[in-house]
């Protein structure tokens, strides 16, 4: 993959700082599973949007023409936590500083990352290879989920982690042996659809809602 540049700001934000880290978090990169991208908080409003001014900026330096990052940055409650297509990061969220960083074996496409605290706080990013789990305290890695190639976060259920693979269907793993529980195909008449945009869970019916193309 070419790169168009290795300069490009992949996250810019506008907070008012001094109240950021009591805000709601931001476990998903649509907001919530639902996939609702809303926040309730009512510090920036209509009213005072205009008087917002960046606070700081940061970089990953990986841009890719061709792949753009095509995700909202997700807020643990102590980190922001986004990502280029070749790599995952955490940031001071007062300040904007490194806290760490982890390459990606391959470049791929950047669309979203999943925090669950459940059973210990966990970063879960979608890969070429699979579901790459993450310490979201060290930024160690812990490990695959081997789904194969999938681009939209997975989602994080009593115990289960729900992935929609890019063309072979949606697997179920166990969250703690990252063992595949089940395997739902979406192919139908030779034809193997595609997930690579929408997948939202709503867990009081415990249905999933997937887009393929």
């Amino acid at each position: 993959m070419k790169a168009l540049q290795r300069k490009g700001f992949v996250l810019s934000l506008l907070f008012c700082v001094s109240n950021l880290v009591y805000s709601s978090e931001w476990n998903h990169s649509s907001g919530s599973y639902k996939s609702e991208r809303y926040v309730s908080e009512d510090q920036i409003n209509s009213k005072n949007i205009k008087d917002l001014e960046v606070t700081w900026k940061h970089s990953s330096g990986k841009v890719y023409e061709k792949m753009p990052v095509q995700s909202s940055p997700i807020y643990t409650g102590t980190k922001i936590i986004s990502r280029s297509p070749k790599s995952v990061f955490a940031l001071d969220p007062v300040n904007g500083s490194l806290i760490w960083e982890v390459q990606l074996e391959d470049v791929t496409m950047a669309k979203g990352i999943t925090f669950s605290k459940e059973p210990q706080p966990k970063v879960f990013v979608p890969t070429r290879r699979g579901v790459l789990e993450i310490d979201e305290l060290t930024g160690k890695v812990s490990g695959y989920f081997e789904s194969g190639v999938t681009a939209v976060p997975p989602i994080i259920h009593n115990g289960k982690v729900i992935i929609a693979s890019l063309e072979d269907g949606i697997k179920s793993f166990d969250l703690y042996s990252r063992e595949q529980i089940w395997h739902l195909s979406l192919e139908k008449n030779e034809y193997k659809a595609r997930v690579w945009s929408g997948f939202s869970f709503d867990a009081d019916t415990e249905l999933a809602y997937v887009v393929t193309g």
